[in-house]
């Protein structure tokens, strides 16, 4: 900026005729507009002298990758300048000439800078965990890209999930049974366990990986095992995050006073109210179940039944006119 405002000076002053090659064409300028990125459709409007500069057109990809998508073909098939476009925005690779998505360093440096240029190599390169591993490292979805094998690969997968749980979707079945996946998976991202194998989300271990991040994620391991519906420390996990997990338990846990406390106590969330609308009937009769629910939300007592709700709301009331009186004294 101040470089160029040190040549609108010279301009002003007369001093045109000392402004040499890019200069002239403000070509400083240029340059510092495309490393603020995006910038890159204004390669249009520079001046034809600086378009038809080999070495302009190198620094001004050197600075904006993103730069190759706007400029002639001729320069697309310089294997510099496309390698310093990828270098700084790996996707562009796609406006490259095809032959560079077969050029093993120019595919590295395109899927290390953005992961998603995976889906522009070659499809040889696909397949080997040299560009694969810091692709799915560095995009939450590259994944897809990978060919099957490197999907089914234990030790690329388990980047993926680290990255996002959520890349879980695209592995190989055989990787979705893999234990340590799916739990890395889940401790990245709770909602990974809709991608593991139908066992392992039956499985106590993994179900309470979830619930303990995500408790509504309780309804989907419950749909799966009988057996956990009726785990009390897994439901009490449940129900701390998500209240409204109270409605997959069992009936016997659904009828237990700690594990309704527990559901109408927890941490103020949209659902607490309605938990104990999953209680037991004896437990919505239960005058400390229905206080305490109340005392977290008074739209609990919707959800109670008598002869609990008339005393707690005779109790509410009594308290807000104590309340009024104190304050007009």
């Amino acid at each position: 900026f101040y470089e160029n405002c040190r040549r609108a000076n010279e301009y002003k002053e007369g001093e045109y005729s000392q402004i040499q090659g890019e200069d002239k064409a403000c070509g400083t300028f240029a340059l510092e507009l495309f490393k603020l990125g995006n910038n890159g459709h204004e390669w249009s409007h520079l001046d034809a002298a600086l378009k038809d500069d080999e070495a302009f057109a190198l620094k001004a990809a050197t600075a904006s990758g993103d730069v190759l998508k706007y400029m002639r073909d001729e320069y697309k098939r310089i294997r510099a300048i496309v390698l310093a476009a990828v270098t700084n925005a790996g996707q562009v690779l796609r406006y490259a000439d095809q032959s560079f998505r077969k050029d093993a360093e120019i595919a590295l440096a395109a899927v290390t800078n953005d992961g998603a240029a995976l889906r522009y190599v070659d499809p040889s390169f696909q397949d080997m965990d040299i560009f694969v591993l810091p692709a799915v490292k560095e995009c939450p979805f590259a994944l897809q890209w990978a060919s099957t094998r490197m999907r089914r690969n234990r030790e690329v997968v388990l980047a993926a999930v680290q990255k996002h749980g959520a890349q879980l979707m695209y592995a190989d079945e055989q990787r979705k049974r893999d234990r340590r996946i799916v739990l890395a998976a889940i401790e990245n991202w709770p909602e990974a366990l809709q991608y593991a194998d139908r066992e392992l989300r039956g499985d106590r271990e993994i179900a309470m990986a979830a619930v303990r991040r995500d408790g509504s994620l309780f309804s989907r391991v419950a749909a799966v095992s009988e057996n956990l519906r009726d785990d009390r420390d897994l439901v009490i996990a449940a129900v701390r995050k998500y209240p409204s997990a109270l409605k997959w338990a069992s009936s016997r846990l659904r009828d237990n006073f700690y594990v309704v406390m527990q559901a109408v106590t927890a941490i103020p969330h949209e659902a607490t109210p309605m938990a104990l609308q999953h209680a037991s009937e004896r437990l919505r009769q239960n005058i400390d179940i229905v206080r305490a629910a109340v005392r977290g939300d008074p739209e609990a007592l919707d959800y109670a039944l008598e002869p609990a709700r008339s005393i707690v709301r005779e109790e509410v009331q009594r308290e807000a006119e104590q309340t009024i009186a104190q304050a007009t004294a």
